[in-house]
């Protein structure tokens, strides 16, 4: 062992007096001397190469928890759009990807089963009324002991009966939104509007001109993406570490850019299949983002604080990662000594550090220039 550091130190010697010769004689490449784990170079060969020094650096970084997901809208956020009868479509107004109000007609139907709906309205309504006075006939009739007790119950029940039906043809107008009062003065159409519930953009169209549509089914549907957020699966052995508002990096495949989330709701059912429970993180709009799109997110747990040194201090050798700390400064020369590190996470240019051997962590570190130092050895 003595003899391979003596070997070291005449290396260093023969270097320093070749770095003092005159600069005539310095070759247009940097002449680097090296050994397993040291390097001397001269100060001027340093500058050639852009050798800088600095000191490591304490990089806050959060221990965190990697998960994934997709984008979604709650339930009152969303409708899909359908009819209470059958019939055609005559008119369309709206195409994929506009954005629809609440209350505006989407598309238009003609439907006989509309026809029939406010024709029994009419017939209904003025039946109604003679059944009506006869009840309220038969009603004082029976009072006074004038009429047969069964003429007074058959009124009754003419009466009540037909009552609850023509309240059943209202609430089903009311939910077509047909006007009523056009209906009353005769005024009776077989087009029926289709209108939104709610505001967003419509997602999904099913159908085409003079298409015809049974009872209930699906004509549309509509988004409204204000109240975006992502649902995120968080696996069983993290799901304790997870709490109400931790902050939530997000990012997905269209857009690398991190937006910044908070953990708003845990969920409380666990996935047998998956062995994970689903997250609910709520984070400032972003009109880039649509329901449905995969997100990835990293949930953010305590900080911690790491030794870090600019990417462009490491040497990456196949699996293994080196920086250099400066030894000493000998006359005209450095003295540098290699170390072996693992590295970490990464953030604005730095790369957090571990040492797996012993280092003085207070020297400084070469933290540019070190690409021809690689080449040394």
């Amino acid at each position: 062992m003595k003899h391979r550091y003596r070997t070291i130190w005449l290396l260093l010697i023969v270097c320093y007096f070749v770095s003092c010769h005159p600069k005539e004689n310095v070759s247009e490449e940097p002449i680097i001397q090296s050994t397993d784990l040291y390097i001397s170079i001269s100060k001027e060969q340093a500058n050639a190469i852009g050798l800088e020094f600095g000191k490591l650096q304490n990089l806050p970084l959060y221990n965190s928890v990697e998960c994934n997901g997709f984008l979604d809208t709650p339930p009152q956020y969303k409708a899909k759009i359908s009819s209470i009868v059958s019939g055609k479509v005559v008119k369309i107004n709206y195409l994929i990807g506009d954005y629809v109000e609440k209350g505006n007609e989407i598309i238009r139907l003609e439907s006989i089963e509309f026809l029939e709906i406010q024709k029994n309205y009419i017939s209904v309504k003025g039946n109604l009324k003679y059944l009506e006075d006869n009840y309220l006939r038969q009603k004082l009739l029976s009072e006074q002991n004038v009429n047969a007790k069964k003429d007074f119950l058959q009124a009754e029940k003419d009466y009540f009966s037909t009552k609850a039906e023509f309240e059943f043809i209202c609430g089903k107008l009311d939910i077509l939104h047909a006007p009523i009062k056009q209906i009353e003065q005769g005024n009776i159409s077989p087009f029926l509007s289709i209108r939104s519930n709610i505001d967003g953009y419509l997602t999904h169209l099913n159908t085409v001109m003079g298409e015809f549509f049974d009872a209930e089914d699906v004509m549309a549907e509509i988004i409204n993406p204000e109240h975006l957020h992502a649902e995120l699966n968080i696996y069983e052995k993290d799901a304790v570490k997870i709490k109400k508002g931790q902050k939530v990096e997000l990012s997905t495949k269209m857009d690398t850019s991190i937006i910044l989330g908070e953990v708003f709701l845990k969920g409380k059912e666990f996935d047998q299949n998956s062995r994970s429970i689903t997250i609910h993180v709520h984070f400032p709009e972003n009109k880039n983002l649509l329901p449905g799109m995969y997100i990835e997110g990293r949930i953010l747990l305590e900080e911690e604080y790491h030794l870090a040194i600019p990417l462009e201090g490491i040497i990456r050798d196949e699996q293994r990662s080196f920086i250099y700390t400066l030894v000493e400064t000998k006359g005209d020369a450095y003295l540098l000594r290699r170390n072996s590190v693992t590295t970490g996470e990464e953030k604005n240019g730095m790369v957090a550090l571990q040492f797996p051997d012993p280092v003085d962590t207070t020297k400084l570190v070469a933290i540019k220039g070190v690409y021809y130092l690689s080449g040394a050895y």
